[in-house]
């Protein structure tokens, strides 16, 4: 894990291709992959639930039920244009790209958030996923609108075996940058991440 020397209050985790699915992903603290062939992802619509924990020094730990929907898994080459759209644009470019794209949809609670952008790849025994949004997620009411202007999306990288379970991490306030290595980085607000766990298949 990387920190940012000129962004006290914000952390930096490396993920590569985070957007690109050939190359997703590498998260710190993630279990190493194992070899496998290349095969197709699973076909959407898919559903999952999932616990969210959260925590806050000021606030203590919220445990939040979640739904993850995903109607639509991006293509490569399309997902390559968007990796292309960030590194050649920024934050702002690529929020004005996918803002209208409604892959599927987060639910918190009573709460849903539109998905923007999901990428998946093998991965040991199942797959992992990659999803953007533009709408970050507020949770405490302390959260204000001061952080999304820097930090304008959320992002959820979790990982399930064949089986549909699994767990991850969801970064409720982010921002994204390409490295000079072609990495995308995505960047948390401080306290910005919670754990997923739990994660199931709704059948």
């Amino acid at each position: 894990m990387r920190e940012r020397a000129n962004r006290d209050s914000a952390t930096t985790r490396s993920i590569r291709g985070l957007i690109v699915p050939g190359l997703l992903l590498l998260v710190a603290g993630a279990v190493p992959r194992a070899a496998i062939a290349a095969e197709d992802p699973p076909a959407a619509p898919q559903s999952f639930t999932a616990m969210a924990e959260f925590s806050d020094p000021g606030a203590g730990t919220r445990e939040i039920q979640v739904g993850i929907v995903i109607d639509r898994v991006i293509p490569q080459t399309e997902a390559e244009k968007l990796k292309g759209v960030l590194a050649q644009g920024g934050q702002g470019a690529l929020q004005s790209a996918i803002q209208n794209r409604v892959s599927g949809r987060l639910i918190l609670g009573v709460v849903k958030y539109p998905l923007n952008v999901i990428t998946t790849t093998p991965s040991g025994d199942g797959y992992r996923y990659a999803v953007v949004t533009v709408r970050p997620i507020k949770i405490y009411e302390r959260d204000t609108n001061q952080a999304s202007v820097e930090y304008p999306f959320a992002v959820l990288v979790f990982e399930v075996d064949r089986s549909g379970r699994g767990d991850g991490t969801l970064y409720r306030t982010a921002a994204l940058h390409v490295d000079a290595s072609g990495q995308v980085e995505v960047e948390e607000f401080h306290g910005g991440s919670g754990r997923l766990t739990d994660i199931e298949p709704q059948r």
